[in-house]
């Protein structure tokens, strides 16, 4: 067996940390996902109807940005039991 240095070595040192250009918007959009209830935690026993209520909550979403509306606070309104 070799013995281990106790000094690093300069061969595995990472690049600096760099910005990925996009990651912000795929935060976002999980941030939006992650607000409703079912889809945060495994409530259903079958992973095909997980997915299905994630592209679920992902399209109420999206229609709803597309028709100008924000989900910002309760208001006094019900929101979806779902």
């Amino acid at each position: 067996a070799t013995p281990r240095s106790s000094h690093a070595t300069t061969d595995n040192v990472t690049a600096p940390f760099k910005v990925i250009a996009k990651r912000w918007i795929v935060e976002r959009s999980l941030a939006w996902i992650t607000r409703r209830r079912r889809c945060v935690r495994d409530y259903e026993r079958r992973p095909d109807h997980h997915a299905a209520f994630v592209l679920l909550a992902a399209g109420i979403q999206m229609s709803r940005r597309l028709a100008g509306r924000t989900d910002r606070g309760n208001r006094g309104v019900s929101r979806t039991a779902w």
